[in-house]
Protein backbone atom coordinates (compact mmCIF):
# COMPACT_ATOMS: atom_id res chain seq x y z
CA UNK A 1 0.00 0.00 0.00
CA UNK A 2 0.82 3.44 -0.22
CA UNK A 3 1.40 7.18 1.47
CA UNK A 4 -2.03 7.65 -0.65
CA UNK A 5 -3.87 4.94 1.64
CA UNK A 6 -2.64 5.64 4.58
CA UNK A 7 -4.34 9.76 4.24
CA UNK A 8 -7.66 8.32 3.08
CA UNK A 9 -7.83 5.91 6.53
CA UNK A 10 -6.76 8.96 8.51
CA UNK A 11 -9.08 11.21 6.63
CA UNK A 12 -11.84 8.89 6.91
CA UNK A 13 -11.70 8.50 11.01
CA UNK A 14 -11.75 10.64 13.59
CA UNK A 15 -9.92 9.32 17.10
CA UNK A 16 -6.38 7.72 16.81
CA UNK A 17 -4.22 6.08 19.13
CA UNK A 18 -0.34 6.14 18.23
CA UNK A 19 2.42 4.48 19.65
CA UNK A 20 5.75 3.03 18.77
CA UNK A 21 8.08 0.26 19.82
CA UNK A 22 9.16 -0.17 23.61
CA UNK A 23 12.26 1.12 24.96
CA UNK A 24 11.93 4.21 22.21
CA UNK A 25 14.62 6.02 20.40
CA UNK A 26 14.90 9.26 18.86
CA UNK A 27 12.93 8.03 15.39
CA UNK A 28 10.00 6.43 17.61
CA UNK A 29 9.41 9.19 19.84
CA UNK A 30 9.64 11.97 17.11
CA UNK A 31 7.59 10.28 14.48
CA UNK A 32 4.46 9.51 16.37
CA UNK A 33 4.21 13.04 18.43
CA UNK A 34 4.76 14.79 15.27
CA UNK A 35 2.07 12.63 13.53
CA UNK A 36 -0.55 12.99 16.71
CA UNK A 37 0.08 17.04 16.72
CA UNK A 38 -0.57 17.36 13.32
CA UNK A 39 -4.05 15.13 13.66
CA UNK A 40 -4.50 17.35 16.61
CA UNK A 41 -4.42 20.19 14.07
CA UNK A 42 -6.96 18.48 11.80
CA UNK A 43 -9.12 18.44 14.74
CA UNK A 44 -8.75 14.86 14.99
CA UNK A 45 -8.80 13.42 18.89
CA UNK A 46 -5.69 11.85 19.33
CA UNK A 47 -3.61 9.56 22.36
CA UNK A 48 -0.22 8.05 22.71
CA UNK A 49 0.48 5.24 24.22
CA UNK A 50 4.08 3.35 25.18
CA UNK A 51 5.21 0.33 27.33
CA UNK A 52 7.87 2.31 28.08
CA UNK A 53 8.18 6.46 28.85
CA UNK A 54 10.12 8.97 26.40
CA UNK A 55 14.24 8.85 27.38
CA UNK A 56 15.11 11.85 29.14
CA UNK A 57 16.52 13.46 26.68
CA UNK A 58 13.39 13.87 24.88
CA UNK A 59 10.94 14.28 27.72
CA UNK A 60 11.38 18.25 27.42
CA UNK A 61 10.25 17.88 23.81
CA UNK A 62 6.34 19.57 23.16
CA UNK A 63 3.68 17.10 24.64
CA UNK A 64 6.51 14.04 24.89
CA UNK A 65 4.58 14.18 28.50
CA UNK A 66 1.03 13.26 26.85
CA UNK A 67 2.57 9.72 26.43
CA UNK A 68 0.60 7.17 28.23
CA UNK A 69 2.64 4.38 30.06
CA UNK A 70 0.35 1.20 29.74
CA UNK A 71 0.61 -2.46 29.01
CA UNK A 72 -2.53 -2.21 27.71
CA UNK A 73 -4.78 -0.15 25.17
CA UNK A 74 -7.98 0.17 26.63
CA UNK A 75 -10.91 2.52 25.47
CA UNK A 76 -12.07 2.84 22.20
CA UNK A 77 -10.69 4.47 18.93
CA UNK A 78 -11.24 4.60 15.52
CA UNK A 79 -7.79 3.45 14.21
CA UNK A 80 -4.35 2.29 16.06
CA UNK A 81 -0.99 3.96 14.23
CA UNK A 82 1.47 1.97 14.86
CA UNK A 83 5.14 3.57 13.91
CA UNK A 84 8.71 2.52 13.45
CA UNK A 85 7.73 -1.13 13.98
CA UNK A 86 8.54 -4.08 11.72
CA UNK A 87 5.82 -6.63 13.89
CA UNK A 88 2.59 -5.53 15.58
CA UNK A 89 4.33 -7.50 18.90
CA UNK A 90 7.33 -4.45 18.77
CA UNK A 91 5.33 -1.74 20.89
CA UNK A 92 4.91 -4.26 23.75
CA UNK A 93 1.49 -3.14 24.20
CA UNK A 94 -1.56 -5.60 24.52
CA UNK A 95 -5.35 -4.29 23.29
CA UNK A 96 -4.33 -3.39 19.44
CA UNK A 97 -5.94 -6.99 18.20
CA UNK A 98 -9.12 -6.59 16.71
CA UNK A 99 -8.56 -3.27 16.01
CA UNK A 100 -8.07 -0.95 12.60
CA UNK A 101 -4.09 -0.51 12.53
CA UNK A 102 -2.32 1.37 10.68
CA UNK A 103 1.05 0.47 10.34
CA UNK A 104 4.05 3.12 8.86
CA UNK A 105 7.84 1.25 9.04
CA UNK A 106 10.99 1.53 7.00
CA UNK A 107 12.66 -1.93 8.64
CA UNK A 108 13.19 -4.87 7.02
CA UNK A 109 11.12 -8.01 7.58
CA UNK A 110 8.27 -5.79 8.00
CA UNK A 111 5.06 -8.26 8.37
CA UNK A 112 2.64 -6.32 7.29
CA UNK A 113 0.52 -6.65 10.06
CA UNK A 114 -2.02 -3.46 9.72
CA UNK A 115 -5.11 -2.93 7.68
CA UNK A 116 -3.27 -0.38 5.84
CA UNK A 117 0.30 -0.78 5.75
CA UNK A 118 3.33 2.16 4.27
CA UNK A 119 6.35 0.29 4.10
CA UNK A 120 9.32 2.20 2.95
CA UNK A 121 13.21 1.04 3.15
CA UNK A 122 14.73 3.76 1.17
CA UNK A 123 13.05 5.86 4.25
CA UNK A 124 15.97 6.97 6.51
CA UNK A 125 13.90 7.07 9.29
CA UNK A 126 10.27 6.71 9.89
CA UNK A 127 10.39 10.45 10.92
CA UNK A 128 11.24 10.98 7.05
CA UNK A 129 8.00 9.19 5.97
CA UNK A 130 6.05 11.19 8.65
CA UNK A 131 7.28 14.66 7.36
CA UNK A 132 5.64 13.55 3.94
CA UNK A 133 2.54 12.24 5.52
CA UNK A 134 1.92 15.87 7.38
CA UNK A 135 2.38 17.56 4.11
CA UNK A 136 0.34 14.59 2.38
CA UNK A 137 -2.49 15.91 4.76
CA UNK A 138 -2.25 19.65 4.56
CA UNK A 139 -1.21 20.24 7.71
CA UNK A 140 0.69 23.20 8.37
CA UNK A 141 3.67 23.17 10.20
CA UNK A 142 3.95 24.31 13.69
CA UNK A 143 7.51 25.06 15.89
CA UNK A 144 5.74 22.41 18.14
CA UNK A 145 5.09 19.55 15.19
CA UNK A 146 8.80 20.53 13.51
CA UNK A 147 10.75 20.21 16.61
CA UNK A 148 9.91 16.54 16.40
Amino acid sequence: MSLSNVVAAIQARQSFVLTSHARPDGDAIGSQMALGLALESLGKTVRWIGRDPAPQPYRHFPAVDRIEVAPALTGETDAVIVMECNALSRPEVAGFEGRFVINIDHHGGNTMYGAVNWFDDSAAAVCEMTAELIDALGVKWTPAIATH
